[in-house]
């Protein structure tokens, strides 16, 4: 009965326990429907907005405008002026070395370039100037100097920088003062020391009845030892006693050739100087003789770039082309102290220009 009882209270726990456990079910369900949305279609979720955050703006910073450049209008070149060609007129070399110029005046031209070279070498400009001469003082001693001029205009407002075509070259050996002169000769020479005319840089190599064949033997080599810067040589008279053939008097002209080429090759800066002998009021040595025979010494000095030609008769003749009875030494041949100081005042301004 005991064991009957006590079965049923076990039952009647377990009924119990399960009747507990359906009412906590039954409960969670509730609330969970009261939790949960009864249609999920009926339910409107309100999301909350983010907050807007307005972006920090930056300042605007206005970019610089790049500058347009301004278009400056070409200009139109100015035109050239045509400029002539200048053309030299004269050279002139001075024994105190400077050399001088002179050309003809270029229409239009502002003022000259000039342009000087020594021989193998290059042209440059040395000087410019408004004149049509120029002398240069700046030219080496002993050197052949070529020279050109330019005509050149200056820009203004309607015209361009211009410049003409250089003019033909000239050139000429420039020269310097000397210090040794030589005098050469006969008899007739031998006066410049007899009658103490001579300056103290000048020396004589004279001899009285001298012929030009002779001077090869006679003293060539003390003048070449003597290194002259000039060399005057007056030689012929005693050859042209009579009425010489020209044959003959061309054969005395070759020898005395030969002395001067002899001295040109042993000192190639000597200035030498071929004068002519004098005319004369004497039959011995007629003047038709001397004048043939000065004129083929003329001929023979113009061969050569090294010698020139000095006319003694247009310093002593008279109009009949004698020597004047004021030069006259009284034999009609030999001259008087007064034709030596003439004869030399007018070699020194003879050789000052070339």
């Amino acid at each position: 009965m005991k064991k009957i009882r006590k079965n049923s209270a076990l039952r009647l726990s377990l009924a119990v326990l399960v009747l507990i456990s359906l009412m906590n079910i039954t409960s969670y369900n509730i609330k969970a429907e009261e939790a949960a949305p009864q249609d999920a279609s009926e339910v409107t979720v309100e999301a909350t907005p983010e907050p807007t955050v307005e972006p920090t703006s930056e300042p605007t910073v206005e970019p610089t405008p790049t500058p347009t450049p301004t278009s400056t209008p070409t200009p139109t070149p100015k035109p050239k002026v045509k400029l002539g060609k200048p053309k030299i007129k004269s050279l002139k070399a001075y024994e105190s070395g400077k050399m001088k110029l002179k050309w003809t005046k270029v229409e239009g031209a502002d003022y000259y370039r000039i342009y000087r070279k020594y021989k193998g070498k290059k042209y440059k400009m040395i000087d410019k100037t408004k004149k049509t001469s120029f002398t240069d003082k700046k030219a080496k001693a002993y050197k052949v100097c070529y020279y050109k001029i330019q005509a050149v205009k200056k820009e203004t407002d309607t015209t361009a920088f211009s410049t003409g075509k250089k003019s033909k070259a000239l050139f000429k050996k420039s020269r310097k003062k000397p210090d040794r002169i030589a005098y050469v000769g006969d008899s007739v020479m031998s006066g410049f020391a007899l009658y103490d005319v001579l300056d103290p840089k000048e020396k004589s190599f004279a001899k009285v009845s001298l012929f030009v064949q002779q001077i090869k033997t006679t003293f060539l080599s003390d003048i070449n030892n003597y290194k002259p810067d000039r060399v005057y040589i007056m030689c012929g008279t005693n050859n042209c006693v009579g009425d010489q053939k020209s044959d003959y008097l061309r054969g005395v002209v070759a020898e005395y050739e030969e002395v001067v080429k002899n001295i040109h090759k042993n000192n190639p800066d000597c200035e030498i100087v071929v004068m002519g002998i004098g005319n004369t009021r004497s039959s011995r040595v007629p003047n038709s003789t001397v004048n043939r025979y000065n004129q083929m010494l003329k001929n023979m000095a113009s061969d050569h770039n090294y010698t020139r030609y000095f006319n003694t008769g247009e310093v002593l003749n008279d109009s009949t082309g004698s020597i004047s009875s004021s030069y006259s030494g009284g034999d009609g041949i030999h001259w008087n102290a007064s034709a030596y100081k003439a004869v030399h005042d007018k070699l020194k301004e003879f050789t000052k220009i070339y």
